[in-house]
């Protein structure tokens, strides 16, 4: 994509065309505005690395691009022309069809569209939205940019905020004091809380747990406040070992076979991998070995059938992204990048490729007339797919001549369904409930779809579609009663599984299910510094609204106060279509209620899980809010 945006800006240069509308300014920087100028504040908060981001002004031939952006929080400040101006593409997603993505810069002020918000919800499937969080926002620029305190901030989403102005006023003027390490106001210090802000929102030590086919051995991707670890778990020792501890972050671990781990680094600048190598994996004599390709790229395909090949992809010399056959059997054919054959060809300026379950590229995402286009076919020769915007593509089924999908044109809620590429009409529907929307589509180890997620009263379920997994899903369920219980993997024989457990009072834990003994394990412990910490719980609410709508809420309670009623809170979620509350561990709702707040949460109209006409209904709210009808 670098390359393809180096062309595109020489092709505006020497046609003479209107320079690009934004110019990044570095942190400490003081531009003079121009008349006409305004700055932009660009705020990304993702779960998964993108490739690029692209913003662009109406009217404009040419665009920002923002280039591999990394997991967590990324902000960045622009000097930007006015005018109106929309996020256009982010990796792989579509955004500029939707309003939220559209935003306003004005001159002479620093505009505020919100964080752009990326959560992974499925294979090639993830939920997007803007959310305002004006005062971290504000709190950075600030610190990153303290010569712009005196600079008007304004939130430039579809609602107008009071707030910025509000905040100002209650500060008299008055700048942070950059001297202090957390820019605290200097004329009092702050009051003790009950829960320590830093404990509350400090993220998750795990991020991933994966448990090998043969279901001795479980792959745990942590983290500390110094460096990044892969531990491996030897379940019939009961014991751990560490394989590695680097300061890049590990983005995933993928089993090839019992013995061999695929890893995902994210590096500085691009992405690597690795492959782990597990000769002994006795707990007191580990032997293990990692082998470092040397080209920064990624694992396309593990091909589970071929013992000693993946498909990995990376970038060519003259910038296009080749898949190649890589032989991972020994150190010199991995350090050396060895491909045994080369692949991913048809597709020019290709930005992703995939593999049906027989490990057969069927598919690959690239630009095409300024949209990122799925392009399908097989042996070299793809076509463009037209793909309805009501439809979501999230996988390749199995064999490849179809496209696991979620729909809801001419549907009462999203549903799962199958979407055939070369007609470009729907196949068949997979799942349906009414009046629920499909979150994931959950597929096994060939690639083959087995079940869906879904919300029931603020709670993510698992629904499988075979009796053997539906009798799995009971069984963990009944092992943690009242709790969000997912599945996040289990070996081949699926006797051996590892769960996540989280309830709105209970941060993730991971726990290991042996099914033949019927007995639940811990493995390890997402938060363990708020283990001991009594959490408030939180209860759900079934209300109507004045037109008879069902509404559904969270009520969260602080510990009883000699029967004194507690001040009630309300904090609405953002979007406002397409975002929800859950009953997953929140800490700002944990923070309010260890203050002695009552806190509520209403998925009002528009909120995501709860059907079509629930989401639409939102829609009609908002425009008659807005003045519009």
């Amino acid at each position: 994509m670098r390359w393809l945006v180096s062309l595109l800006v020489a092709m505006l240069f020497f046609t003479g065309a209107a320079q690009a509308a934004l110019r990044e300014v570095d942190p400490g920087d003081v531009p003079t505005l121009a008349p006409g100028q305004g700055f932009l504040l660009v705020a990304v908060d993702t779960d998964f690395g993108l490739q690029s981001l692209r913003i662009q002004r109406k009217g404009s031939l040419s665009a920002e691009v923002i280039n591999a952006i990394k997991p967590g929080l990324t902000l960045q400040l622009y000097v930007a022309t006015e005018g109106e101006y929309y996020f256009d593409h982010a990796g792989l997603y579509r955004l500029y069809d939707d309003p939220e993505f559209h935003f306003e810069v004005k001159s002479g002020i620093v505009n505020y569209p919100g964080d752009l918000i990326f959560r992974t919800a499925g294979i090639l499937h993830a939920y997007r939205w803007l959310s305002n969080r004006g005062l971290r926002a504000m709190d950075w620029l600030e610190t990153t940019h303290p010569a712009l305190h005196a600079t008007r901030f304004e939130y430039a989403g579809i609602y107008p905020d009071p707030f910025p102005d509000f905040y100002r006023a209650e500060r008299g003027g008055r700048a942070l004091d950059l001297s202090k390490p957390d820019g605290a106001a200097a004329e009092s210090p702050p009051a003790k809380l009950p829960i320590d802000v830093e404990d509350l929102f400090r993220p998750s030590r795990v991020r991933q747990m994966r448990i090998n086919g043969a279901g001795d051995l479980v792959a745990e991707i942590s983290r500390d406040d110094k460096a990044w670890n892969l531990d491996l778990i030897n379940l019939a020792h009961a014991a751990s070992m560490r394989l590695l501890r680097i300061d890049s972050p590990i983005a995933k671990a993928e089993w090839k076979g019992d013995r061999t781990l695929l890893l995902s680094f994210d590096g500085p600048v691009q992405d690597s991998v690795g492959v782990v190598q597990i000769a002994d994996p006795d707990p007191q004599h580990p032997r293990a070995d990692l082998f470092n390709v040397p080209r920064a790229g990624y694992f396309v395909d593990t091909l589970p059938s071929d013992p000693t090949h993946v498909l990995f992809a990376s970038r060519s010399s003259s910038g296009a992204l080749r898949v190649d056959r890589l032989d991972i059997s020994n150190r010199k054919s991995v350090e050396g990048a060895v491909a045994s054959e080369h692949l991913g060809v048809g597709v020019p300026n290709a930005t992703a490729w995939f593999a049906d379950g027989s490990g057969r590229l069927r598919a690959a995402f690239a630009p095409k007339d300024d949209k990122s286009t799925l392009f399908y076919g097989v042996g070299g020769k793809y076509s463009a797919v037209a793909v309805p915007d009501s439809v979501t593509t999230v996988g390749l089924a199995p064999e490849g001549d179809l496209i696991y999908a979620l729909a809801d044109a001419e549907r009462g809620q999203r549903d799962l369904v199958t979407f055939d590429p070369l007609s470009g009409a729907i196949r068949a529907t997979l799942f349906s409930k009414p009046g629920v929307d499909v979150e994931a589509v959950l597929v096994d180890r060939a690639k083959r779809a087995v079940g869906v997620m879904y919300y029931v009263e603020g709670t993510l379920v698992s629904e499988y579609f075979d009796d053997d997994r539906r009798r799995l899903g009971a069984s963990v369920q009944r092992a943690f009663p009242g709790e969000s219980v997912l599945i996040t993997d289990y070996d081949d024989a699926r006797r051996h599984v590892i769960l996540r457990v989280e309830s709105a009072a209970r941060p993730a834990a991971y726990f290991y299910l042996d099914l033949a003994k019927n007995q639940a394990s811990p493995l390890d412990d997402g938060y363990p510094w708020l283990h001991d910490r009594a959490l408030a719980p939180t209860h759900v609410i079934h209300a109507k609204g004045a037109d008879g709508l069902p509404i559904e809420a969270y009520l969260t309670l602080p510990k009883a106060n000699g029967g004194t009623p507690s001040p009630l809170v309300v904090v609405a979620h953002g979007g406002p279509i397409g975002v929800r509350d859950t009953l997953r561990f929140d800490p700002e709702v944990q923070l309010i209620a260890s203050l002695g707040y009552a806190v509520l949460q209403v998925n009002f109209r528009g909120s995501e899980g709860y059907g079509k006409a629930f989401r639409e209904a939102g829609i009609t709210a908002t425009l008659h809010l807005a003045g519009g009808g």
